[in-house]
């Protein structure tokens, strides 16, 4: 292939903004295999197939590669929180959001880590508002309805540490306690959520 048919042909499979979706789902990839650390624009341009220029014409560094995966992670998260169904809507919220932590694992650890600062980034910041108000406003209707006590932020942020600290705790393998004792992580999800119900809601008198 002559090289002038060679860059018609990149142009061409950019043309409607693939190269954007190549970059995070390379960028995740390469994250996977060598961490943040080893993850570069240049090189990533090289593998999407794309000039250097186009990258940076997106993204003006690393850091704003990061930010944009992280905000596309919290677009995704309120996706599968808002299929949460009742009558045990608020524990589904709680499983939706350990399970997507244990299918992108990469992106929920850009999310909640310490890559960039996520006021530099308002689409970022308000993403990521939008995935806590899903669980806030479910702990809101359970005051509503009676069944949970006055204390909307506390319970909140209750909820929300115990459900993300499940899924870290997952994450890094944490709850094995013997060695190559096999881990159901749905049944750890289930039996954490259950319980955090338990605390939260009004006992019957």
């Amino acid at each position: 292939m002559s090289t002038s048919k060679k860059k018609r042909s990149i142009k061409s499979r950019y043309h409607h903004g693939n190269l954007l979706s190549d970059l995070k789902k390379y960028a995740v990839k390469l994250i996977k295999a060598k961490g943040v650390t080893h993850l570069n624009l240049r090189d990533l341009a090289a593998k999407c197939g794309a000039s250097a220029t186009a990258v940076y014409r997106h993204y003006e560094s690393k850091e704003h590669l990061l930010a944009a995966i992280a905000e596309e992670g919290f677009n995704e998260l309120q996706q599968v929180m808002l299929k949460a169904k009742y009558p045990n809507k608020l524990q589904e919220i709680g499983i939706s959001y350990i399970h997507f932590a244990l299918q992108h694992p990469v992106k929920f650890k850009l999310m909640f880590g310490t890559f960039f600062e996520k006021d530099k980034y308002p689409a970022l910041l308000n993403a990521s508002n939008a995935a806590y108000l899903i669980l806030r406003n479910q702990v809101e209707e359970g005051i509503r309805q009676g069944i949970m006590v006055n204390d909307i932020d506390s319970l909140t942020r209750t909820a929300w540490a115990t459900v993300h600290g499940t899924a870290m705790l997952l994450l890094d393998n944490q709850f094995v306690i013997q060695k190559h004792e096999i881990i159901d992580s749905n049944e750890i999800a289930i039996e954490i959520t259950t319980v955090l119900g338990k605390g939260l809601f009004v006992k019957p008198e």
